[in-house]
């Protein structure tokens, strides 16, 4: 079998000095990235890309593809180009937390982060039982999102108690150590601990600790407007050739730790140079030891999980052990890859999206003009028109080998569950608001699990075998599921990777099937309208008949604050919303509180009528009667909504 593994290496370009070391090749990985990225830029899925391979502290490989700025016919340069390597962010941040670990500043991974903490304290009992090391694998129990991810204004770096507690109202929801989620919200709470400790704000800390002893001169933590200079700029390209650049909303001094890190493909080289390296050099800026200690399994749900280092994912790929961070933000997509045992790591950085049309634009379609039309100067194929085609390639497989999942063999943990027909059912995404109003912005994040006669899982378009007690496999040996309870909490979960997890949900929480009625019962109640044509003369038919036109022009003021004044059918109030500016969405959910409050009125008015014979006793009164108990039923249609998404009240967080 070696025999074999090592003619395939050889095959691809590779010499093993070890049946434990790969050396990469200039050729091969050129000969690779060109035929992918020119490929890419053809297709249209792509702007720009930057792609380099760093070995032994020497640069094996290194090209820009397309443009920094298409508009500008700007190339980019792996030098100079600066992308924005979002949530490998998170990597910078776990190391610098190792470097006060070393300090003796952090005395242990497993301290209660409450210990250190100054300007907010996680809140009791759940809160003061969340570790360090946690924070760090994401199993802390936090909120997976929160407000805001970005932001519009210039920012200082450093927040004081007030504004941070106003950002951790969605706190603790799960129990801690037991559940993996991919948590922005902890990452968050570990800049306010560096900073909390060290007395200066985190860009200034990242930039004296790590990117200037690494040389890293073109890097910052970048957290306020306007764009840094040289930043790579995406466009969607629409079917007409016409290009669309896409907005840049910085992150937030409070989300930085968690993915502002802008910087060029030479200087991130260098960062994983620094990582890949476990044996000597870089001693002045975090050690060997401090460095393996990133890299290793400190957090999985059973064993056969891969695992999280320290903000890290852990993964094997021909026999090499790969230790990686992928990110995405609108219009970008970045992964580092680091092979500690070649002393070797990969970074790659790609710009392009897909375009966002218009009202206008799609109603130009219909009547087969504007830019949604082809036209024969475009001279790409399969342009790109739905986000899904953004992706990044899994050079892992194609440079280093097809991915192996850990094999497992000894007695089952607890909790795992090990019927195929009660793993079953409908999964939430757990990477969600959960106690405010955005939660309905998660109601299609969800998972369908079938077990067929053979025991056989059906998720998605492939199928799972049993490869152990709660524990399965696709068919293609790529992924891997695993099901099991948390018996503090009573959820059964489905993992699909060490941080993201997915709870099950009961046929009638089925948030999905919720947010549908939702929508219909909105949209329904607008057969209020005819209530304008209701002749009443008494005081409550009078009143009934209000309530009813009210309604209506409530549900018309919904889209109005939602869409009004955008350009693009994808930029509306909840994108502000997620970048800080909350107004609209306040006037939304107030305009849904409101609708709630007029159905329970009409609900209300309708039991009064047909008890009081409102209106009389003829064809005409019982048809009013009939009309007003439609209404009724279509806001009660609502009302399960408003309870699972939290939408009772001003609860935006």
């Amino acid at each position: 079998m070696r025999t074999v593994y090592s003619a395939i290496l050889l095959l691809l370009g590779y010499a093993p000095l070890s049946p434990a070391k790969l050396i990469f090749s200039e050729d091969t990985v050129r000969a690779w990235a060109d035929e992918y990225f020119e490929q890419e830029l053809r297709d249209g899925t792509i702007t720009g890309a930057s792609f380099g391979v760093v070995q032994d502290g020497e640069i094996v490989f290194l090209k820009g593809y397309g443009y920094q700025d298409e508009a500008r016919g700007t190339p980019v340069d792996p030098a100079q180009t600066r992308f924005r390597v979002c949530s490998t962010s998170k990597t910078f941040t776990s190391t610098a937390m190792m470097q006060l670990v070393e300090s003796g500043a952090i005395q242990s991974l497993d301290d209660p982060v409450n210990k250190y903490l100054k300007r907010y304290r996680l809140p009791p009992p759940d809160g003061a039982r969340v570790t360090i090391r946690q924070l760090l694998t994401h199993s802390s129990g936090m909120a997976g999102h929160f407000r805001p991810q970005g932001t519009k204004a210039t920012t200082t770096m450093t927040m004081g108690p007030a504004e941070i507690s106003e950002f951790f109202v969605e706190n603790i929801e799960r129990p801690p150590g037991q559940v993996g989620q991919y948590a922005n919200l902890g990452v968050a709470l570990e800049s306010i601990l560096i900073e909390d400790i060290t007395g200066v704000p985190l860009g200034d800390y990242l930039d004296e600790k790590i990117l200037q002893p690494l040389d890293m001169s073109s890097s910052m933590l970048h957290h306020s407007a306007p764009a840094p200079e040289n930043l790579a700029a995406p466009y969607g390209r629409f079917p007409n050739g016409e290009l669309q650049q896409i907005r840049f909303y910085p992150k937030h001094p409070l989300t930085a730790a968690s993915g502002g890190i802008i910087s060029t493909t030479v200087d991130m080289l260098k960062y994983a140079a620094f990582h890949a390296n476990e044996q000597d050099r870089y001693e002045d800026v975090l050690s060997a030891a401090g460095r393996r200690e990133l890299h290793r399994r400190h957090f999985g749900h059973h064993p056969a999980d891969p695992g999280m280092g320290l903000h890290f994912y852990l993964n094997t790929h021909g026999g090499q052990r790969v230790v990686s961070h992928g990110c995405g933000l609108p219009g970008t997509r970045s992964m580092l890859a680091v092979l500690p045992d070649s002393n070797a790591g990969i970074m790659l950085s790609t710009i392009g999206a897909s375009p966002e049309p218009s009202v206008s634009d799609l109603i130009g379609q219909l009547f087969g003009l504007g830019r949604l039309i082809p036209t024969e100067e475009v001279h790409f194929e399969n342009a790109a028109l739905d986000a899904k085609r953004e992706r990044i390639p899994s050079f892992q497989t194609a440079l280093i080998g097809p991915i192996e999942l850990p094999s497992f063999s000894g007695e089952a943990p607890d909790g795992m569950v090990v019927d195929a027909a009660e793993v079953a059912g409908v999964y939430w995404a757990e990477r969600r608001a959960i106690r405010g109003g955005a939660a309905i912005f998660a109601a299609f994040d969800t998972t369908t699990v079938r077990a067929d006669h053979d025991g056989y899982l059906h998720i998605g378009n492939k199928r799972y075998r049993r490869v152990a007690d709660g524990v399965y496999d696709s068919e293609d040996g790529k992924s891997r599921r695993i099901f099991r309870r948390v018996a503090e909490n009573g959820g059964q979960y489905m993992h699909t990777s060490t941080s993201t997890s997915f709870r099950k949900v009961s046929r009638f929480s089925n948030p999905t099937t919720v947010a549908l009625v939702f929508c219909v019962g909105l949209l329904g109640s607008l057969v209020a309208a005819g209530a304008t044509f209701w002749k009443s003369e008494e005081k409550v038919e009078r009143m009934t008949k209000s309530l009813a036109i009210s309604l209506v022009l409530v549900l018309i003021m919904i889209p109005i604050f939602a869409f009004a004044g955008y350009s693009t059918i994808t930029e509306f109030a909840m994108n502000d919303y997620a970048n800080g500016d909350t107004l609209r969405a306040q006037l939304i959910f107030a305009m849904l509180n409101l609708h709630l409050l007029i159905g329970f009125g009409l609900v209300c008015a309708c039991v009064y009528a047909w008890r009081t014979a409102l209106w009389g006793a003829s064809a005409s009164a019982r048809m009013k009667r009939m009309h007003l108990t439609v209404i009724s039923a279509f806001c009660m249609l609502t009302w399960p909504g408003f309870v699972l998404f939290n939408l009772i009240g001003a609860r935006l967080y």
